[in-house]
């Protein structure tokens, strides 16, 4: 368990520094509101000897004071039971305005502790570098950020529950102590052989919370690929397989939360019978053997009774803390395999100057262990600006590889590409990716409207600006041919269009963030050749056009272009 409480300490440092606080304002509100407590339940002293008439007490230090107190009240049972009875009313007033106020400040501190752990999740995935990127398995990313961050949320609120009651516990031991310390030693040693019995319990907590996820990660993945090749797994009539297999990983998830389920269960029971057991030792020892007066005796009762809400309370965020905390090593496992100097330091964009393209020796492979491998290999090629160039070739070629690293998706292994004679590096990709259009051949479209796919990258553009670069892109008819135009839906990843028409969707929302360079990386394939050469010529012809990078396999509309290169096997010939 060295590991775990390790594990523990971080999350908690992580959880508790998440507002700049260190988690001190609901902290000491916690503290306060426990003080409060025992306080009032210190005041059931004098207010059982008032109503049971009886004066005598054990001189504890608490107890001396509560005593003090009577001396200072009116005479008279019935004068003296009100004052005691407005006062420990006003100790629980005030003690649940602090409870009001730790609980929405702890609420403060978990929401505050989730965007940020999101956000440098994200920050991370944005920096990192496409390279690294492509090799993560998108299931692991989406659970990640969908199920592993409810179980984060899970983490924090049992650790804010673990502190909360474990500083009650704390103060309900010392007024215990207080009022009677051979009693509470004896309620306190029997609590602590009901932990060492408990103990096993965490360690089944935290190995369910682990399988779990593992299940959970298997499940997210396997129904993402589902639903990604629904229309491959209806054709090929393999729809009972796959829901077989789904359903087998559903029993597994089920099974591991109804096994947690039922630990919980057992550990609860157990602490609620040692709690019974617990008083009734301590009624026959302060009773019987140790002679405590009865008004601290019913008072310490009473204390001993509070402590089972707070025991209960801690067990249960512990083991769903445990249980949880897999989820949180998995989200630092990600931010440390995305971790790079670039994502280290935040560096300030640099601005590039006008001027060409120049790749000067570029080298990317991505194997470079194997004289085959796929990629470019010193590569030399010079755009001038306003250029239109055509680079063709057969798949696995280096095509897309070329793209990348003219998009800054990718960093050269060697060589250098200058932009206005400058060496893009990483400090200037922010400034360069934001100064290109990238258009791949699967075009991504969010689910919403054409308008607010096409505002995607340009929110300030005009209806008559969206009405020419459509005109540009062929895409007017389509617009003008659904009901509602600008306004109609796309449907999820753009379902509601054709393969064609969400190219020509996907092409104007490039032209219209009006880039220096446009990259179409089999952009226009799937539009017919009348279409595609049409929409080509009209790119070519723009006025003050930006640099046109088009890869492609096909030959036949490539005549409008200025150059046409043809690659092969990573080198350009």
């Amino acid at each position: 368990m060295r590991r775990d409480a390790a594990r523990l300490r971080e999350f908690a440092t992580d959880l508790l520094r998440a507002d700049g606080s260190c988690g001190a304002p609901p902290l000491l509100l916690a503290l306060a509101g426990a003080i409060l407590e025992g306080a009032g339940l210190i005041l059931l002293v004098p207010i059982i000897a008032v109503l049971g008439a009886e004066s005598t007490v054990t001189q504890t230090p608490a107890v001396g004071i509560t005593a003090d107190l009577l001396n200072y009240l009116p005479l008279g049972k019935p004068a003296r039971l009100s004052v005691l009875l407005v006062l420990f009313g006003a100790l629980m007033l005030l003690r649940s305005i602090i409870i009001v106020a730790r609980d929405v400040s702890f609420a403060r501190l978990t929401g505050a502790f989730l965007e940020r752990t999101r956000a440098q999740v994200l920050d991370r995935i944005v920096g990192v570098g496409w390279n690294r990127l492509a090799g993560l398995q998108h299931g692991r990313v989406s659970h990640l950020l969908s199920a592993d961050f409810q179980a984060c949320a899970l983490a924090g609120t049992s650790l804010i529950g673990l502190c909360i009651s474990g500083i009650l516990l704390a103060m309900l031991l010392v007024v215990a102590f207080t009022l009677s310390p051979l009693l509470a030693a004896t309620a306190l040693l029997s609590l602590l052989a009901l932990i060492g019995v408990l103990y096993p319990t965490l360690a089944l907590a935290r190995s369910s919370g682990a399988e779990l996820v593992e299940v959970g990660v298997k499940l997210t993945s396997d129904l993402g690929q589902f639903l990604g090749g629904l229309k491959l797994v209806l054709g090929n009539n393999l729809g009972k397989a796959v829901l077989a297999h789904i359903a087998d990983l559903q029993r597994e998830q089920t099974r591991l939360s109804v096994s947690f389920a039922r630990q919980q269960s057992r550990t609860h029971a157990a602490i609620l019978l040692s709690g019974g057991a617990i008083g009734a030792v301590a009624l026959l020892v302060g009773g019987l053997v140790l002679n405590v007066p009865a008004p601290q005796l019913m008072a310490t009762l009473v204390i001993l009774a509070r402590l089972g809400g707070p025991a209960l309370q801690f067990q249960r965020s512990l083991q769903l803390l445990l249980y949880a905390l897999p989820t949180y090593e998995r989200v630092k496992a990600l931010k440390e395999e995305l971790w790079s100097p670039t994502t280290a330091t935040a560096i300030p964009a640099e601005g590039l100057p006008e001027g060409g393209i120049e790749l000067d020796r570029v080298t990317y492979l991505h194997a470079e262990t194997e004289e085959a491998a796929g990629g470019v290999r010193d590569l030399n090629l010079v755009l001038r600006p306003g250029t239109a160039v055509a680079i063709v070739g057969s798949s696995g070629a280096g095509k897309t590889t070329l793209a990348d690293l003219l998009g800054g998706l990718i960093m050269p292994q060697s060589g250098s590409i200058r932009v206005g004679g400058v060496v893009l590096t990483a400090p200037n990709l922010e400034h360069w990716r934001s100064a290109i259009s990238y258009v791949p051949q699967d075009s991504f479209l969010l689910n919403d409207t054409i308008r607010n796919n096409l505002l995607w990258g340009s929110p300030g553009a005009s209806d008559e600006e969206l009405r020419i670069i459509l005109e540009i892109a062929a895409a007017d008819a389509l617009v003008e041919a659904r009901p509602g135009g600008l306004d109609a839906s796309v449907g999820e990843r753009g379902i509601l269009l054709s393969g064609g028409e969400r190219q020509r969707v996907a092409l104007a929302r490039a032209l219209l963030r009006r880039p220096r360079l446009i990259i179409l990386d089999e952009a226009t394939n799937a539009l017919d050749p009348v279409t595609e050469e049409r929409i080509l010529a009209r790119l070519v012809a723009l006025p003050n056009r930006p640099t046109i990078i088009a890869i492609s396999h096909r030959t036949a509309a490539l005549e409008v272009f200025d150059a046409v290169y043809r690659i092969e096997r990573g080198r350009l010939t």
